[in-house]
């Protein structure tokens, strides 16, 4: 009936199985059953695994196991490699507008030397900041939960935040080339640029660079009023944020934000802004509410494959 022979003392089928089902080295075994593991996955028709398995097997979660994490590898190093990428790609757009404002100021200043203070001395800021980040590396963050606090020190060591200080810098850099700056300042290793005329439309947090319309350069500032505190406190969450996460704050916290401005990815950054910088909240509002979005072990020992989704998982 070519049924495939058991052999129970060596514990081996004796007969090939007709079927290569892949998914790791030990499928091109054919005298193995069930990925050799038999225990764990079934094989009723003798010749594959079943479909929810074969489903479960393509997101990598049995994948690993049985390639000896040869799937999780791969996806990480593709990972590794796009960010690698996205990381050069905003280091040179950096530089590049860098020495575009720097030329510009220069050329100016030839024709309205009075009227270039400002600009140079933002500049000139904008890139000693990576020396001031390295002032707060082991600051202690009041609303940080255990595994998230090493993580911080981690990041602030190996340039986690990389990708997204360079983002921020191209962009402050932009602003200071087109005039929209109106004041900035150092705050707890983080630079806080302060846009004027509505340039941003908002505000935004992009690793140590903080820029927002009319927002505080510090809890002392109240330059801008109230909401300029309350600004300043929210935008510092989402600094907190991207200490905690590092390379993966743009999938974590990053496209939540943008996505539901005012969801639990919001609602977190009030909770450790508020917290750490000892601002009173707001009791109404969308800087009132508070609500705790914290950065799992398990969601950084998690399947690569699973990160691109990770902005799902805050709700």
């Amino acid at each position: 009936m070519n049924g495939r022979m058991y052999d129970p003392i060596i514990g081996r089928f004796l007969s090939p199985d007709p079927y290569i089902q892949g998914g790791g080295t030990q499928s091109f075994n054919r005298y193995t059953y069930a990925l050799n593991n038999p225990l764990k996955y079934t094989d009723p028709t003798g010749e594959k695994l079943k479909w929810w398995q074969w489903g479960l097997l393509g997101l990598g979660v049995i994948s690993d196991p049985v390639t000896g994490g040869l799937h999780s590898m791969a996806i990480a190093a593709t990972f590794t490699n796009i960010y690698s990428f996205a990381t050069i790609t905003a280091t040179s757009a950096s530089a590049t507008m860098s020495a575009v404002d720097f030329i510009s100021i220069w050329t100016a200043g030839w024709f309205k030397p009075n009227q270039m203070d400002e600009r140079i001395k933002n500049w000139a800021m904008m890139n000693f900041q990576p020396i001031n980040s390295l002032v707060n590396t082991f600051r202690y963050d009041n609303s940080a939960c255990g595994f998230e606090w090493p993580m911080q020190v981690i990041h602030g060591l190996t340039g986690g935040e990389m990708l997204q200080d360079n983002i921020g810098q191209t962009v402050g850099h932009y602003m200071n080339l087109t005039g929209k700056i109106d004041d900035v300042g150092y705050y707890q290793g983080r630079m806080v640029i302060r846009t004027k005329d509505d340039a941003l439309g908002g505000a935004v947090s992009l690793g140590h660079f903080i820029l927002g319309d009319g927002i505080a350069l510090s809890p002392n500032d109240d330059s801008q009023g109230q909401d300029g505190l309350d600004l300043f406190a929210h935008e510092f969450g989402h600094s907190y944020q991207s200490r905690i996460t590092g390379p993966l704050y743009l999938l974590k916290y990053g496209i939540a934000s943008i996505y539901d401005n005012d969801g639990l990815t919001e609602q977190d950054a009030n909770r450790r802004g508020f917290w750490n910088l000892g601002i009173n909240q707001p009791t109404t509002g969308k800087f009132s509410i508070n609500t705790k979005n914290t950065y799992k072990w398990w969601e950084f020992m998690s399947f690569p494959s699973s990160w691109p989704f990770m902005w799902l998982w805050n709700y």
